[in-house]
């Protein structure tokens, strides 16, 4: 038996919004029950995209076309029910609330759907309250932290290969949030790589974070690398040889990664648990040895 064919129309989405968060959500969910065709003169190429796995997208001069459905959902109220659409059933959905702008609603559907009790209550709606449907995003993103000074020719290649994790994260399409707190800036910044301002104490930020990122080739200590590990968080970094001094281990409580960047990015999905102590205490004591 095919399925009954949902048109949804507005003349024209914005980039971002609650209309277009409703659009993508109710077909992902709904295209398992119905033929969903999205009908809109304007709507930009990020947001119609994303649609194609679970609907048809008419844009532009298609959306003027003859076009029939079971179902035509009006969503946007200003919007006059589209004369080249035949339908057996038109509802609106309205998802605002009384404004300067917006006395009242268009009484011409078979069913008006109110967003919220709210709206509802707000223009005497006599059809159902449907509260929008949410999918919960499967995606993981990594949340990364840095704090290298730019420029820093004493650490080698460091910036070349922020460069490069950046571009095999965004290749291989696993989203991540980048901070780099340093005196200077990373010019021309990969995308979601971000130059923050010097900050002496970056522990509070280290703490929310999946990883701390330490690329350097050379580092006689590496002081954010501990301030990781005492905080429980791994680190990304070079197989530097003083990081053996505190137990930094492939695996454990890192993932350290060659000085060519060649390695599996997708590994850095699998974040390490683990519980670190750093015993203070031993060094206090062998300062007081010899002052």
């Amino acid at each position: 038996m095919p399925k009954r064919r949902v048109i949804l129309y507005i003349k024209k989405t914005n980039i971002i919004g609650g209309i277009e968060t409703f659009i993508y959500n109710f077909c992902y969910f709904m295209s398992l029950y119905f033929d969903i065709t999205v009908v809109c003169e304007v709507m930009a190429d990020i947001q119609a995209e994303r649609l194609k796995p679970f609907a048809e997208v008419k844009r532009g001069e298609a959306s003027k076309e003859p076009i029939e459905c079971n179902t035509l959902l009006m969503l946007r109220i200003g919007d006059p029910i589209p004369t080249n659409i035949s339908y057996e059933k038109v509802i609106r959905r309205i998802h605002t609330m009384k404004s300067p702008g917006v006395k009242d609603i268009p009484r011409d559907a078979d069913v008006t759907v109110a967003i919220s009790e709210a709206v509802k209550e707000d223009f005497e709606i006599k059809g159902p309250v449907i509260n929008n449907l949410m999918r919960k995003s499967s995606e993981t993103t990594l949340f990364l932290i840095s704090a290298t000074r730019i420029p820093a020719p004493d650490k080698g290649d460091n910036e070349i290969r922020m460069r490069k994790l950046a571009k095999m994260l965004l290749d291989a399409k696993i989203p991540y949030l980048w901070l780099n707190f340093s005196d200077g800036q990373l010019k021309d910044p990969p995308k979601n790589f971000y130059n923050l301002p010097l900050t002496l104490d970056i522990q509070n930020y280290i703490q929310k974070a999946d990883y701390l990122v330490q690329l350097s080739t050379r580092e006689s200590f590496g002081n954010s690398v501990l301030e990781a590990l005492i905080n429980q968080v791994p680190v990304i970094c070079t197989p530097i040889p003083a990081f053996k001094d505190f137990k930094v281990e492939d695996g454990v409580n890192a993932h350290i990664v060659p000085f060519d960047m060649d390695f599996d990015v997708y590994k850095l999905l699998d974040k390490p648990r683990f519980f670190y102590e750093y015993d203070n205490e031993k060094r206090v004591c062998q300062w007081l040895d010899i002052i």
